[in-house]
């Protein structure tokens, strides 16, 4: 439905601006609109997906609950239709963190939200990409963290 409301929009800007500017100067700059307004949503989305992981983790560690049962309840709401998903993303998880002991907390579910959006989106193939999004999911950390008032 989302894509349709795009080119809908998209084809009447191009309407619009071929009134104005003609045909080949309208489709280059309806183009750029959608792909501009394509990109946007991408951007929100990701950043909608860090956000709501964390702020369920965030939550249940208010709410008294030890990490390794935040991270499971994190999972759990991520993936409630889907068993597969949440063991899958569990063994993953539990994989990449090992004994987790010398693993931060801040670490610990920059990780699960980092697997969360590979599992999700894509794994990023090169390290400028693996940095971006590791960048993106720490400063929505460090906005996120301190409005949660618990012990860690």
């Amino acid at each position: 439905m989302g894509l349709l409301l795009m080119l809908f929009i998209t084809i009447i800007i191009f309407f619009v601006l071929k009134l104005l500017f003609g045909f080949i100067v309208s489709m280059v700059l309806s183009l750029i609109f959608l792909v501009g307004w394509g990109l946007f949503n991408i951007m929100s989305g990701t950043k909608g997906l860090f956000k709501s992981n964390m702020r369920m983790y965030f939550s249940l560690r208010a709410r008294g609950f030890n990490r390794e049962d935040a991270i499971e309840g994190v999972i759990n709401s991520r993936y409630p239709d889907s068993v597969y998903l949440r063991i899958n993303t569990l063994n993953s998880f539990r994989e990449l963190c090992g004994s987790a002991l010398d693993v931060s907390e801040e670490e610990y579910l920059k990780l699960l939200v980092y697997l969360i959006f590979c599992n999700e989106a894509f794994t990023p193939s090169s390290e400028q990409e693996k940095r971006k999004i590791t960048d993106q999911i720490d400063k929505i950390y460090n906005s996120l963290r301190w409005r949660y008032n618990y012990k860690s």
